[in-house]
Formats: structure tokens, C-alpha cells, sequence
């Protein structure tokens, strides 16, 4: 929840967000959820918002929800 509430308070700035491992005590479905959940705080968001993140995890459902994407 605390990464969560971080990502909608900083939706409308630029940011650089240094996650490490926020899924630790997560059961297996939160688990899968985490990176949908990020992207849709950040999809209302304004398009000149830069926004970066950087997670490192051991869990094989961040990675598989993940996709990478390129601005233009």
C-alpha cells in the first residue's frame, strides 16, 4: 500500500522511484497484481511527466507483468 500511495502522490511529477523487493510479504496473488496496479496509478497521469522505476526482485511475477516501454 505505501508503494502504491507513493506512485498517486507523485503521479504529476517527475519522479524516480528505487523499489527494493516491495512484493516481500505479498501472497501470491498481490504478487502478480503489483506492476498493474503501479501502472494504472500512472495512467492518468499528465504525457510530459517523466516517470522511472527501478525494482529489484527474486519473484517471477513482477518480471512477467512487466513490459518494457519506450517514449517517444
Amino acid at each position: 500500500m505505501h508503494t502504491l500511495g507513493l506512485c498517486l502522490l507523485f503521479k504529476d511529477k517527475n519522479a524516480l522511484f528505487l523499489l527494493d523487493e516491495p512484493e516481500i510479504h505479498f501472497n501470491p496473488d498481490w504478487r502478480s497484481k503489483l506492476i498493474s496496479q503501479i501502472r494504472d496509478c500512472f495512467a492518468s497521469s499528465h504525457r510530459k511527466t517523466i516517470r522511472e522505476m527501478l525494482i529489484t526482485t527474486h519473484t517471477p511475477f513482477l518480471i512477467s507483468d512487466s513490459e518494457p516501454e519506450i517514449g517517444v
